[in-house]
């Protein structure tokens, strides 16, 4: 992304998980850059937080499950806040934006971030992924997150796997600003 606003081409980022209120590096980039670079980046935050499929680690507040887990001694964290049908209507909103970008023809980059994560997590499909793919003529598209599917490497040109060995998450610290935010 940076490689593609250094020689001043358009991009387009769609986040599928994170969401404008979060305080993490991503969303100040937008205003880190002079407004002779500013004006090709688009970012847009469609996810509604953390996603957990399976948890079973769940307290009641209201109306309202939150889901939680625990981190080493510091006790827990909270790791979702909405229901499946949020997060499964807000993927589908992302990737209507992101067929309208593709349809444009206008951008040079699309980042769709942490989308295989929504097809590891059913918010949305492979297949809707392939389609999505088909429309990108000559725009270059980025898709990150956890995994890869047999059926997608034959279609995209480049890819990079990037595996965690190890994060003090993994000894009960929390994420660390500025490298993990």
């Amino acid at each position: 992304m940076v490689r593609s606003l250094a020689i001043k081409k358009k991009v387009s980022w769609i986040s599928w998980y994170k969401n404008e209120d979060w305080s993490i590096g991503e969303n100040k980039l937008k205003g880190m850059l002079s407004p002779q670079y500013n004006k090709y980046l688009s970012m847009y935050w469609m996810g509604k937080g953390f996603f957990l499929k399976n948890s079973t680690n769940e307290i009641k507040i209201g109306r309202r499950s939150i889901k939680i887990e625990p981190v080493g001694k510091l006790g827990f964290v909270v790791t979702d806040t909405e229901s499946s049908e949020i997060h499964s209507a807000a993927a589908k909103q992302a990737l209507v934006l992101a067929r309208a970008i593709l349809k444009e023809k206008k951008d040079y980059l699309l980042v769709l971030d942490e989308i295989l994560n929504a097809v590891a997590d059913e918010l949305i499909t492979q297949e809707e992924v392939f389609s999505l793919i088909k429309l990108r003529g000559l725009t270059n598209i980025v898709l990150t997150g956890r995994g890869i599917y047999p059926k997608l490497e034959k279609v995209v040109n480049l890819i990079s796997d990037i595996q965690k060995i190890k994060h003090p998450y993994d000894v009960g610290q929390l994420a660390v600003p500025g490298l993990d935010f």
